[in-house]
């Protein structure tokens, strides 16, 4: 048996039920003064007549039901998606720190390779060594003294 089905008939239940349910009651006030309520009209009383109906129901339509699942799943795909996205930005924070205290201990160590002994020998992109000269020393260590101030807190 389909959903749908399901639905008419617990609808139809529904609907003949609230007929049963819905009944009449009587309201009078007793000579002491005490107001009293029943199924059944008082004899000799003066009494009103008071309509009671069933509370509203609960049971909501197939389609509101599945709008309202629709509406929370797509609100527990955001918040997992907004989850998602601060755990790899903090995961690329972290990364971006790392990085930068690699690159201040590599600076450092070139600065005090660069400060310390002689002269400095090198090895070029064909794999032969050279020393450096003056110029290229004092631009080296130029260089190496902007990336401790950038890289370095």
């Amino acid at each position: 048996m389909s959903y749908r089905a399901h639905y008419a008939i617990a609808a139809g239940l529904l609907l003949t039920s609230s007929g049963l349910a819905q009944g009449a009651a009587y309201k009078w006030v007793d000579d002491h003064g005490t107001t009293h309520y029943s199924q059944h009209r008082p004899t000799g009383e003066d009494s009103v007549k008071v309509i009671v109906s069933s509370p509203p129901s609960s049971v909501t339509a197939p389609g509101e039901t599945q709008k309202r699942l629709e509406s929370q799943l797509k609100a527990l795909t955001e918040q997992r998606e907004a989850r998602d996205k601060a755990a790899e930005e903090k995961a690329k924070s972290v990364a971006e720190t790392k990085q930068r205290r690699d690159t201040c201990a590599k600076a450092r160590s070139n600065l005090t390779g660069l400060t310390t002994g002689g002269r400095k020998r090198i090895i070029g992109a064909d794999g032969e060594a050279r020393y450096l000269s003056e110029e290229e020393q004092h631009r080296l260590l130029i260089e190496t003294q902007k990336q401790i101030d950038e890289y370095c807190d």
